[in-house]
């Protein structure tokens, strides 16, 4: 399952007016934040000793702030002493007045006592699925994900005495639902990390009316709360005695509330609303910028919420940010001197720099065995062996070999990328760092927003974007293909960076998760050409 995540893009030229200027409204994904609960779908079975076959059987609605936006279906079948558990989850969405419509799949395999044994995904955000297979043995984690018949394979650590769905549920079940219970467990949730395992607490408030399609159920209530390495993620659950869940929430800061209820099937898969969710992400700001003009901009970010904080800014070579305080932070964003970096000396070839095999590697967003990947690779090197003359032949190719510049693509890999030369910021992102790694360039991506002077009938405003960083001389360089920058503008503001690691997006989520609908930004001062004459 997935759920919503925006980021905007400037957009180069060739879209029609009402969609130039903005990309990605995609997904991150919905079971992360739904993991703690979603294990309570149930019935009235015996979970130490549920029947042979499948027992159970629910569909849900999702709704977004009370517009229904998709359904989810999940099945659990016992053969033998093993449990399947799957989850399949649609949703359809609008972006700038284009519809996408999302499809994840989740599916996990565990003995009957809870002991994991491997999982499956299948994720459609872009036109083609990746879909990802783990076998867990011996203390590992052997991953397969595929495209194209294109192969990516990692191993990791399984995170010791770490459950999933199905040991979720038992352990909901053995712990009860007595007011005041309490409990902690270590999720293993493949989507969100694959490399760790991420803190679960429950605490059973107790029982309270909930509106069921119409019917009203005295249900026990639970708050779940998920810890990553990126942030907490709060959510509830209504449930009977059984553990079957009836309704689920999760609030989403500014923007409403993810909110699943129990249906049957043919109200879960009944005509969507598909809202409107990339609008009121956009930033405004009092003051109009020279993006061309500009050298440096300090700013003062702030949240409207007084019960959150600011996030907390990453440090790059574009970027500085000072001491959070009283939910406020100042900016400070210079561009970068790239006549410096394109003078620099260097000895020829260009050697690879230690401690960056993670910004290196192949992953499910970007298969550095595709043959087509690399043969494009090539091909936008253009012989090029100074770094930053590779890095800005790279970016100039990405700009402009991504012909199709649409809001359909939600977050597609650089293979299919590569394929259908088609997207918006995200889909520039991520080939142009596939492209970089294919020739030794450590590269990751970087969340964040972008100003635009005008988009639609709004002056003045940011919103969410997604760029590149490449590694040399010594320093993360920003690069945007979208927005055709080699010489990024100071308007960039970073949020987070991602290596893509097991293809996962969740650092690049959970940037954003907190600022959506809540971020202020005030323009302190504007530094440009003149002004350091």
């Amino acid at each position: 399952m997935r759920i919503c995540r925006i980021i905007g893009v400037g957009k180069p030229r060739g879209l029609k007016p009402a969609a130039r200027w903005w990309g990605f409204l995609a997904c991150t994904p919905l079971g992360i934040l739904l993991a703690p609960i979603s294990a309570s779908a149930g019935g009235p079975f015996d979970y130490q000793d549920p029947p042979q076959g499948t027992f159970v059987d629910e569909w849900m609605t999702v709704e977004l702030d009370g517009a229904r936006v998709g359904y989810t279906h999940t099945t659990i079948m016992r053969n033998g002493d093993e449990i399947r558990y799957r989850m399949l989850m649609q949703m359809t969405m609008q972006r700038a007045g284009q519809t996408i419509t999302i499809t994840q799949m989740e599916a996990t395999h565990e003995t009957l006592d809870g002991r994991p044994l491997g999982f499956e995904s299948a994720m459609g955000m872009g036109e083609m699925e990746i879909v990802k297979q783990g076998r867990i043995r011996d203390g590992k984690i052997n991953m397969v994900s595929s495209q194209f018949g294109l192969e990516t394979r990692q191993t990791y650590d399984y995170p010791k005495g770490a459950l999933m769905y199905w040991g979720l549920h038992r352990k909901q079940m053995e712990m009860g639902f007595e007011p005041g219970t309490s409990y902690s467990v270590d999720t293993y949730v493949p989507g969100i990390m694959p490399t760790l395992a991420l803190k679960t607490t429950t605490l059973i408030e107790g029982r309270e009316d909930v509106d069921v399609m119409g019917q009203m159920h005295h249900a026990i209530k639970s708050k779940n709360t998920l810890v990553t390495p990126f942030g907490t993620i709060v959510s509830y659950a209504w449930t009977d005695e059984s553990g079957t869940m009836l309704v689920a929430e999760v609030p989403m800061m500014g923007l409403g509330t993810i909110r699943m209820i129990r249906t049957d099937r043919e109200t879960a898969q009944a005509q969507t609303e598909a809202p409107e969710f990339f609008m009121p992400t956009l930033v405004k700001v009092s003051r109009s910028i020279d993006r061309d003009a500009a050298k440096t901009i300090r700013y003062r970010l702030s949240v409207k919420d007084p019960d959150n904080d600011v996030p907390k800014l990453p440090t790059t070579e574009m970027q500085t940010p000072g001491e959070r305080v009283n939910r406020t932070v100042e900016l400070t964003v210079s561009r970068i001197d790239h006549q410096r970096l394109r003078d620099m000396k260097f000895i020829a070839p260009y050697s690879r720099p230690s401690g960056m095999d993670e910004y290196l590697a192949s992953n499910a967003m970007m298969n550095l065995d595709d043959g087509e990947l690399v043969a494009m690779a090539t091909k936008a090197a253009d012989g090029a062996t100074h770094p930053y003359v590779l890095a800005d032949n790279l970016r100039r190719y990405v700009t402009d070999v991504i012909v199709d510049k649409n809001l359909t693509v939600a977050f597609a890999s650089a293979s299919e990328v590569c394929r259908n030369k088609e997207g918006d910021c995200s889909e520039h992102a991520v080939l142009l760092a596939a492209l970089g790694r294919v020739n030794g360039l450590p590269s990751r991506v970087v969340t964040g927003l972008v100003y635009v002077p005008t988009f639609k009938d709004t002056d003045h405003v940011f919103g969410f974007h997604m760029w590149t960083q490449f590694y040399f001389a010594g320093k993360w360089i920003d690069f945007d293909a979208a927005q055709r920058e080699s010489d990024c503008n100071p308007t960039h503001i970073a949020l987070g960076t991602s290596s893509l690691e097991g293809g996962s997006l969740m650092e690049a989520a959970f940037s954003l998760i907190g600022t959506l609908g809540q971020l202020k930004i005030g323009i302190e001062d504007i530094q440009t050409s003149a002004d350091q004459r």
